[in-house]
């Protein structure tokens, strides 16, 4: 596979972590009550008891000073280690185990998460505010600032299937041309999986099962 090291955070070796699913509701019961958080995976909701669970969950969505150099697997649990997030490792394992976070950290594995997942965006509008690309998010009045190859996946991957399906569409009608001079499918995906990588942590999209999965 032939990935841009400056482009992929898989190819640096630090591979990616992405939270899977939507926050639909948080409800702590009473002032002394653990966190309960209510998450939407396709069409179920799923129930994340207790700190270390919905900590790690949060975590997984990055964090606005990691800019665009990728949230790892070693990022996750490094802060999770800051916060006092009770066995980091074990809950980052049980997290996927129920497919709430997924850890890409070789090419395989990005490709199996892009195949098994579709990109859903939270972002309702975009404008251009004359030095580049701002989309402001749904629910506040935060402006992100994208480059050209997050505004793509943006605007073209939540129409595909999956991500996989997104690379292929974009290698063959154009859509992707943002990633030039990357043309096939697997040279197209590391980079869509990096942008985002950067949009989930913006608040900007999330990521989900495939229509009907679930």
């Amino acid at each position: 596979m032939s990935l841009d090291s400056e482009q992929v955070p898989v190819a640096r070796g630090r591979g990616v972590v992405l939270p899977i699913g939507y926050q639909a509701m948080r409800d702590r019961g009473s002032p002394t009550a653990p966190p309960r958080v209510r998450v939407r995976l396709g069409t179920e909701y799923v129930a994340l008891e207790g700190r270390a669970d919905v900590g790690m969950w949060l975590l997984a969505h990055g964090s606005w000073s990691v800019r665009r150099s990728g949230w790892s697997r070693t990022d996750v649990l490094t802060a999770a280690v800051e916060r006092e997030i009770p066995d980091p490792e074990a809950t980052l394992e049980r997290l996927g185990a129920r497919g709430l976070v997924a850890v890409a950290e070789t090419a395989p594995q990005l490709r199996e998460l892009a195949e098994t997942h579709r990109l859903v965006a939270l972002m309702t509008c975009a404008g251009d505010i004359g030095d580049g690309i701002a989309l402001a998010v749904a629910d506040s009045q935060t402006r992100v600032r994208l480059e050209p190859r997050e505004f793509a996946v943006w605007m073209h991957t939540p129409a595909a299937a999956t991500i996989w399906d997104s690379a292929v569409r974009g290698a063959d009608d154009g859509s992707m041309d943002a990633f030039h001079p990357f043309r096939s499918p697997d040279e197209l995906v590391g980079g869509i999986i990096a942008a985002t990588q950067f949009l989930v942590s913006r608040g900007g999209a999330y990521l989900d099962l495939p229509m009907g999965a679930r």
